[in-house]
């Protein structure tokens, strides 16, 4: 069988061994490398930031700091592998982003993706949108009219919110 590109997922701990195997693996195949470094936070039981306990919170800033150390060694292990062999691409990087917290306005903790870290000259971000996050964005993504029309208010009710805060 001819192996071509090898995707090997790393974990924020234990991954240096898995990294070197990974890479000698690839040499003597031919094939190139894909490497993807991430972890799984936990999300907690509730759904609002008042009511996290600073524990949890600090275990997740350990964990974000764990990934982006892990994400840079991985980095730098590659790029000394690969020499002037050919070149490295980073596909994306983006750490967790607390969004602004708005008064009247339910928040809670998600696992999902979005541009909002790549969008630094905006000031403090908010991330909201009518519809389900779990079909957002997928080729199967739909909104109900009824959500629509539900999400005019939240959007009339937040301007009158921020304008206030002024």
């Amino acid at each position: 069988m001819d192996i071509r590109t090898v995707m090997c997922v790393f974990g924020v701990e234990r991954w240096d061994q898995d990294i070197k195997f990974a890479i000698d693996f690839c040499e003597t195949q031919g094939a190139h490398l894909t490497a993807l470094v991430t972890c799984l936070g936990g999300v907690p039981a509730i759904a609002t930031y008042e009511a996290i306990s600073t524990a949890w919170l600090d275990e997740q800033r350990a964990e974000i700091e764990r990934l982006a150390e892990a994400a840079k060694q991985v980095q730098e292990i590659l790029e000394k592998t690969i020499g002037e062999r050919g070149e490295l691409e980073v596909m994306s990087f983006s750490l967790p982003v607390k969004m602004l917290q708005v008064e009247g306005f339910k928040q809670k903790v998600v696992r999902f993706t979005t541009d909002i870290p790549h969008l630094t000259n905006w000031g403090q971000p908010l991330l909201l949108g009518a519809g389900s996050i779990l079909v957002a964005h997928t080729k199967d993504e739909f909104v109900l009219k009824k959500d629509l029309e539900q999400a005019v208010g939240l959007y009339v009710n937040l301007v009158k919110k921020l304008l206030k805060e002024e």
